[in-house]
């Protein structure tokens, strides 16, 4: 959220956040300004720059990267995630055997 600066959220249901309020949260960070600035840059900067499209983008051409060695090495293979992080098991024993070639 503050691109590897420290920063923190507390978040919450309505009602659980005002009961909250009659209470002190705190942590190590408290004082910084650091993270919260550096939270509010990287924000902008995701938006300015239009980075989530741009992640899912790729994120498609890696799916379909995937699918595509996977069906030269005859491997049938279920793709999950989000685009941007896109996973993929291999099935037993056999499967893990031709993962082999496919780093090869």
């Amino acid at each position: 959220m503050s691109n590897g600066y420290p920063m923190a959220a507390v978040i919450g249901r309505r009602e659980v956040m005002e009961a909250a309020q009659s209470t002190f949260i705190s942590s190590t960070y408290w004082t910084e300004r650091i993270g919260p600035a550096a939270a509010l840059a990287t924000i902008r900067k995701h938006r300015h720059c239009r980075v989530a499209e741009r992640l899912s983008r790729l994120g498609s051409l890696v799916q379909e990267g995937w699918r595509k060695l996977a069906a030269a090495a005859g491997l049938e293979i279920e793709i999950g995630g989000i685009l941007p992080l896109s996973h993929f098991p291999l099935p037993g024993r056999r499967a893990r055997r031709r993962t082999h070639c496919l780093r090869s």
